[in-house]
């Protein structure tokens, strides 16, 4: 691995962690709301938007690794059938 793709996975890792961590400070702050109609409308949305922030990432990083799967196993194609093609 290449020092740029390892300080990448490494900030992704420390992003998706930080995510986790923002999460579960919503939920306290959620936790610590009035018990009440507009505590728990707010509360709801709180946690609706606040969860979905590292949900979002996590997701774009999977999406981000399958593509660059796809693109490598096409590069081993390409690669592959030149030296079939030059072993024909």
């Amino acid at each position: 691995m290449t020092n740029k793709s390892t300080n990448i996975m490494t900030s992704e890792i420390l992003l998706i962690k930080r995510t986790k961590q923002f999460t579960l400070r919503i939920i306290k702050v959620v936790d610590a709301l009035l018990n009440n109609i507009a505590g728990r409308v707010i509360g709801n949305q709180l946690v609706k938007c606040g969860t979905s922030v590292g949900a979002n990432y996590r997701q774009h990083v999977e999406e981000e690794v399958k593509q660059n799967l796809i693109q490598n196993y096409i590069l081993y194609l390409k690669k592959l059938m030149k030296v079939y093609f030059g072993l024909s």
